[in-house]
């Protein structure tokens, strides 16, 4: 099991897992790519809703984590994601040289195809259970 923290600018990060082992990444200007235009466009929408969220899985495996100026880290690759230009309410999140079409569902869950053979994967937000209020540890002493 992985936690991944973003820094309040969205452009960087530490992924701990729980034996210690523990990775960190930040964003350069000129490894934005051409995602930048089309995130910035677009605060309100998808892009903001998930940009800096999760932890997130990918069929089981995680993290996975929407970063800003459209990088995307997963644990095979980094990758690129931003608004799908042909279909509304979707993303693209392009990694290991595969394109992918993500489309949100409900409960902070998503399914994914695969451009190049229709392959379709399931992932979802990694939230914990609510806090449960423990009336001996609110008890004071």
């Amino acid at each position: 099991s992985w936690t991944l923290k973003f820094a309040p600018n969205h452009t960087a990060f530490t992924a701990s897992a729980l034996d210690g082992r523990q990775t960190s990444g930040t964003l350069s200007s000129t490894s934005l790519g051409n995602t930048v235009k089309e995130l910035d466009e677009e605060p309100d929408g998808i892009v903001g809703r998930l940009l800096g969220s999760g932890p997130w899985a990918w069929s089981g495996v995680s993290p996975l984590g929407f970063l800003a100026g459209g990088r995307l880290y997963t644990p095979w690759a980094e990758g690129t994601w931003g608004v799908h230009p042909h279909s509304t309410g979707a993303i693209f999140a392009n990694f290991l040289g595969e394109e992918h079409k993500v489309h949100f569902g409900e409960c902070w869950t998503f399914t994914s195809t695969r451009k190049r053979d229709g392959d379709k994967a399931t992932g979802g937000a990694l939230i914990g259970p609510e806090p449960v209020e423990c009336p001996e540890l609110l008890t004071a002493y």
